[in-house]
């Protein structure tokens, strides 16, 4: 049995006061953070779910690797729309090895952990290159019971405007993935709150943000009054696949209503 630790949408800033809509991002990821190594602590893997610096600033990605830094687990970033990749590389290499695909295949007992990158320079939807494409069939091909991160979701998850900005190839994502019938898991990010579903005979997953939420099932953007979270995935020998969110209090927007962009 292997536990997984995933946490995603950090949407950090240079500066430790920094704030999306009310909340201190700094603070409420150091929580969350906190509380998954306190309850969690046979975690060896965390899964970085992308949009890790609202700044997207290599000062910002350089504190995140110093922080992790004083954790020793092993991380998988999966690259978000908030994202320089070259800045992501440069600032957290040292630390997560996240250049030129390293950290990015994991093997846990009979699991094998798949990291994408669905990142795509200047938009907020995400797609994967026929190249990515590609290097998921060869990985599942390696065999074992296998669960695929990423940042964009691949399936829909009844909000029209998340929908929208989703990964937009999925039907070739899904063309790779049914050709693998040991695929038992997706984790995403990107969508700040909390999803159990199933897709094809797998189990998909979407985790809420360290820092603000979005209220589910809305057709455009809207706060939700949960508090930030993470997930933990245990991964039997067997195949079986378990799963559960677990949240820290407070850190809610203090006007709900505001609907701007940030």
């Amino acid at each position: 049995m292997a536990t997984i630790l995933q946490l995603t949408d950090f949407h950090l800033y240079a500066d430790a006061a920094g704030k999306i809509k009310g909340v201190a991002t700094r603070d409420s990821f150091q929580a969350v953070f906190h509380a998954a190594c306190k309850h969690y602590p046979q975690a060896q893997t965390m899964l970085l779910g992308g949009d890790l610096a609202q700044d997207e600033a290599l000062v910002t990605y350089q504190w995140l690797a110093d922080f992790l830094r004083q954790h020793p687990f092993r991380y998988m970033v999966t690259p978000g729309n908030h994202c320089k990749l070259e800045r992501l590389y440069e600032g957290l290499e040292s630390q997560v090895c996240v250049h030129a695909g390293r950290m990015r295949s994991m093997v846990e007992g009979e699991w094998h952990i798949i990291g994408l990158n669905t990142h795509v320079r200047g938009r907020v939807g995400g797609a994967l290159s026929a190249d990515e494409l590609a290097w998921l069939d060869q990985q599942l091909a390696l065999g074992g019971y296998a669960l695929i991160a990423m940042h964009h979701h691949p399936f829909a998850i009844g909000s029209r405007w998340l929908d929208e900005i989703a990964l937009r190839n999925a039907d070739d994502f899904w063309r790779v993935v049914r050709r693998h019938d040991h695929v038992k898991g997706i984790v995403v990010g990107h969508v700040h709150q909390q999803l159990d579903i199933e897709v094809h005979g797998i189990h998909c997953m979407a985790t809420p943000s360290t820092c603000i939420q979005f209220r589910p099932n809305m057709p455009t953007f809207a706060l939700d009054t949960q508090s930030p979270g993470y997930r933990w995935i245990e991964l039997a020998d067997d195949g079986l696949l378990t799963t559960g969110v677990e949240r820290v209090e407070g850190f809610i927007p203090p006007d709900l209503n505001d609907t701007s962009e940030y």
